[in-house]
């Protein structure tokens, strides 16, 4: 079962893991809803295309039917494992203490996101891309 995550969730989910980017995910909401990016604050509709579009991706890379871009359970389903999934590594590997039954993509995986990327020697932006995503599983399975 699947954490049950807000509008504001989903959208730091689809930013963080590198699906969406901060323009369409701030719209129907503020500027302001953005400024710990890729954490969102904007709890608005999931209606705009490109957000559409982004949980379609989403769904297509995990192999969801349909890949409709509607945030169905199953979507949300497998949201909550790769959450979990990236917490656990990064627990691994930075010896950080986020909490895997809290499958957020908040502040606190954002700044372990950033230490990984700080020793990787890649760009410091708090997004765990597919290529970050891989490199990290690649660490923590070699531990």
């Amino acid at each position: 079962m699947g954490y049950e995550y807000d509008n504001a969730n989903i959208r730091s989910i689809l930013c963080g893991l590198g699906y969406l980017g901060k323009d369409c995910a701030l719209r129907g909401g503020d500027p302001e809803d953005a400024s710990d990016f890729p954490v969102i604050y904007n709890n608005s509709s999931l209606d705009p295309f490109c957000i559409k579009d982004a949980i379609q991706q989403f769904q297509q890379y995990f192999g969801i039917n349909p890949a409709n871009g509607d945030w169905t359970e199953q979507t949300n389903n497998v949201a909550t494992e790769e959450m979990k999934t990236l917490h656990k590594e990064l627990n691994i590997i930075l010896g950080t203490r986020l909490n895997p039954s809290v499958p957020l993509y908040n502040i606190e995986t954002v700044d372990a996101i950033k230490e990984f990327q700080r020793r990787i020697g890649t760009h410091q932006n708090g997004v765990a891309n597919l290529q970050l995503r891989q490199e990290l599983h690649r660490e923590a399975q070699a531990r």
